[in-house]
């Protein structure tokens, strides 16, 4: 189940960095990898003890709506709805309940479309303005990477350099 669980969250991780981009920085950082986290460990602090799936992903989808008045609620959508955890997902209301439905739904406000005024995967901006030159319109139909991209090693890749730099090893003693 735990699989699942990290692959959910891995989904959103990566719709952030595709949106927002990498900082190596995590302490001080302001990027998709640096809101996963935030949108993470604030879902924490909201969900119930011993939580089902879509009481999780509910509470990381509510953290956004405090954080950032739901402007990453689609992308997080997208993420959970890939894995199963969609919007008519059920969970039979307990952790310990084996009757559960997957769904790979997502609602209907966040089913993409360009210049609906709501960031979703696949869009780097969306305004609701589609007028041409609106700085906006032209970057509506970029594509997120796929994790397995160049974009997306060398991201990985900046990360674990950085991550290498922050950790002290202590010396050895003989």
């Amino acid at each position: 189940m735990g699989e699942v669980w990290a692959a959910s969250l891995w989904e959103m991780y990566w719709n952030l960095v595709g949106v927002y981009g990498f900082d190596p920085d995590l302490a001080a950082g302001e990027m998709g990898n640096n809101l996963s986290l935030e949108l993470v460990m604030d879902g924490l602090k909201l969900q119930p003890c011993d939580p089902t799936f879509v009481e999780g992903r509910d509470a990381i989808l509510t953290a956004d709506a405090v954080d950032n008045a739901a402007a990453n609620r689609c992308l997080i959508w997208a993420a959970f709805a890939k894995r199963g955890v969609g919007d008519s997902a059920s969970d039979g209301g307990s952790p310990n309940n084996l009757n559960v439905t997957e769904a790979f739904d997502v609602p209907a406000e966040c089913e993409p479309e360009c210049g609906d005024g709501l960031l979703q995967l696949g869009e780097t901006c969306d305004d609701g303005n589609t007028l041409p030159d609106d700085g906006c319109s032209e970057t509506c139909q970029i594509p997120v990477p796929e994790p397995g991209s160049t974009a997306m090693l060398v991201a990985g890749i900046a990360f674990l350099l950085s991550w290498g730099r922050r950790r002290s090893v202590p010396a050895r003693r003989r």
